[in-house]
């Protein structure tokens, strides 16, 4: 088995411990699982179902911290005080 190194922040590395911990395993194997099942998904070439897809877009947007806000793209926020 090789061994590859790489630096998370501190979010990152806190959100793995949670997903490890309700998954029943410690984040070496989460993590390495999680890869796997990807890998194996993309060698196949298969598409994924509704459900994989679902469950990795939460496993991506876990990695991604909240900012406390949502987006505003409305036309009047994006040109509000700009005397238009």
């Amino acid at each position: 088995m090789s061994t590859i190194e790489f630096s998370i922040d501190s979010q990152l590395a806190n959100r793995l411990q949670e997903l490890a911990a309700s998954a029943g395993v410690d984040v070496p194997t989460f993590v390495r699982e999680t890869i796997e099942s990807q890998l194996a998904t993309i060698a196949a070439g298969q598409p994924v179902s509704v459900e994989e897809r679902v469950a990795a877009w939460l496993t991506w947007t876990a990695g991604h911290p909240w900012i406390g806000a949502v987006a505003e793209d409305d036309r009047e926020g994006i040109y509000a005080g700009r005397g238009e």
